[in-house]
């Protein structure tokens, strides 16, 4: 992978934590395509001992190309090449971030990532409340009644 002079930073393939694991560009990387998913549970410890992600993770190479740059939108940001058993090359490139202006994340992507996240501390109903009266914030009136939603209970 090629990609912004920042990202020698994000390049360890074998993160010692979950937050490590979620900055570490060979590991999300190797999650994605071992696992097919880089959700919350792809960067906890179950996974991160997988030895089929350690391993693809420590072949990913990080590259830096110094004219990459999140400023720039008239050239590429990332290029990613696979090379196959077979010695083929798959190459892409983006110029724009995922969830970026040009290229939003659907609402409904959004809307399952929280309910993902959310569920657990809040209950799968508080959860719902929550995307319901976001969906309504025209209509809400008063926002101390979502805050409430999002407090934790005794």
């Amino acid at each position: 992978m090629t990609t912004i002079p920042f990202g020698p930073r994000m390049a360890d393939p074998a993160p010692a934590s979950m937050l490590a694991a979620k900055f570490s560009i060979p590991y999300a990387v190797a999650a994605a395509l071992v696992l097919g998913r880089a959700d919350v549970a792809a960067f906890a410890e179950p996974a991160r001992a997988d030895p089929r992600l350690r391993s693809l993770a420590a072949r990913v190479e990080v590259r830096v190309d110094p004219a990459m740059s999140p400023r720039r939108s008239d050239y590429p940001t990332a290029v990613v090449e696979v090379v196959l058993r077979d010695g083929r090359a798959l190459t892409a490139a983006t110029a724009v971030v995922r969830g970026d202006f040009e290229d939003p994340v659907p609402g409904e992507e959004i809307v399952e990532k929280f309910l993902a996240l959310a569920t657990g501390p809040l209950g799968a109903g508080r959860a719902r409340d929550v995307v319901r009266m976001v969906e309504e914030t025209e209509r809400l009136e008063d926002v101390r009644d979502l805050t409430a939603l999002l407090a934790p209970t005794s």
